[in-house]
This record gives C-alpha cells, structure tokens and sequence, in this order.
C-alpha cells in the first residue's frame, strides 16, 4: 500500500464452535517502528448445534447474527428443532444448503427485503411457539371457527 492510499480488508467469521476465537493478520511493513504491523480480531462463537452454523439466511437479510429476529429463529432452532430427529434432520439439510444462498442473499438489497417479508410468518410462528403461545392461539382459532358454525 502506498503512503496516502487506503486498501479494505474484508474478513468473514464463521466459527465451527463455540467460543472466543482470536486472529492475528501479519502485514509487513517498511515502517521500521511497526514491522510488521499486526492487527488482532477477536470474535465469539455461540449457540452452534453439532454440525456447525447458524442462521445463514436471516443473517444474511438483517446484516447482524445478533438481530432481534435473529435471536428469535437461534432461540427455536435451539429449543425446537435440535430436540427431536425431524428438527435435526431439518437442521443438517438447511446449513448444508442455505450458506450459499446467504450469500446472494446479501449481496442484494432486493433479495433482502423480499426474503425479510417471506420470514415474517415463520418469525411469528418461532415466537409463538418460544413464548408458549402456539397452543392458546390454536384454540382460539378453533373457538372461532366453530363459532361461525
């Protein structure tokens, strides 16, 4: 890099378990004081079922593993999914597919809202369940349709 100019590093952290994982990238310099210059980035890996991952796509649409919504779809992975065979199943099926597809997913503010629109009722149903609240809304929807009748 020459004096003045400024070059972007872009460095993707995917760890394959949970924990603090620390890097240290090695630029050589000719500033005698700082040869070379060493940058240290620290990250933590959390909530990683076997299999390693995480929720690649919502990720992707909200830019943050740590959005709300996020939160949300990790929480009933965790809870839900990984708990039983199906869910597991599901689980190992979606990081080995959805990785690619985050990837264009993020590269696209289009993809991104429209992916964002099409979670919304898989958000709902993960919160509800999460908060306990799926089984009162089934029957309140049963109580009503029968109402009707």
């Amino acid at each position: 890099i020459n004096t003045g100019e400024e070059k972007t590093i872009i460095v993707k952290f995917n760890p394959q378990s949970n924990g603090i994982k620390t890097l240290t990238i090695s630029i050589p310099s000719n500033d005698p004081d700082e040869n070379p210059y060493n940058i240290t980035l620290q990250g933590e890996g959390y909530g990683i079922p076997t299999g390693g991952g995480g929720c690649f796509i919502a990720t992707a649409c909200f830019g943050d593993y740590n959005h709300p919504i996020v939160k949300i779809l990790r929480e009933f992975r965790d809870k839900f999914l990984v708990t039983n065979r199906i869910g597991k199943i599901f689980v190992r099926w979606y990081y080995s597919h959805s990785p690619r597809y985050a990837e264009i997913i993020s590269n696209s503010p289009v993809l991104k809202g429209i992916v964002r629109i099409l979670l919304i009722p898989f958000v709902i149903f993960a919160y509800l369940c999460i908060k306990s609240l799926i089984l009162p809304l089934i029957l309140l929807t049963l109580v009503l349709v029968i109402k009707k009748f």
